[in-house]
């Protein structure tokens, strides 16, 4: 009972980091230290996608499903759940291959995520660069020729005599 109850946990964990991969990027422009967890998680996922890799999660839910007693899955979590959407399908019995095609949408999606995280980062990289390094502020009660002041040249000893 309870690896059944942490295989579904591991499932749901899974499917709320595929909804932040698709939508963080766009959640990151309204809330920034959202792109600071989203862009390695897209880095990774897209690159995971064009190198044929297997996400952590799914054999570790498949640990789960079979420690239940329950038969798991072969494949990826997409081609498991999403798999008719994405036009996967999920294997039978034993290992599942991917197809040709297959494995050619699994590259195209994974360049296809990749540019357009890229594309919406690099749209708010201006955000981030003030957010780490913000203009400097005048300090309140300097007045602009006092010396102190950084936008006016200092005053040398001679000009004060």
């Amino acid at each position: 009972m309870l690896n059944r109850r942490l295989a579904d946990l591991v499932m749901v964990l899974h499917a709320l980091i595929a909804v932040f991969f698709l939508f963080g990027s766009v959640a990151a422009r309204f809330e920034l230290w959202i792109g600071l967890i989203h862009f390695p998680l897209a880095a990774w996922v897209s690159t995971a996608y064009i190198m044929g890799w297997t996400c952590p999660l799914t054999p570790l839910e498949n640990h789960y499903r079979k420690a239940a007693g329950e038969q798991g899955y072969e494949g990826s979590f997409i081609e498991h759940y999403l798999g008719r959407v994405f036009g996967f399908r999920a294997g039978d019995n034993g290992v599942h291959m991917p197809t040709p095609g297959e494995r050619k949408a699994q590259i195209f999606l994974g360049i296809w995520f990749g540019i357009i995280n890229l594309v919406l980062y690099c749209d708010i990289l201006q955000d981030y660069h003030d957010a780490i390094w913000p203009l400097p502020v005048k300090p309140p009660g300097l007045v602009a020729g006092d010396g102190l002041s950084r936008d006016s040249a200092p005053i040398s000893k001679a000009s004060r005599l």
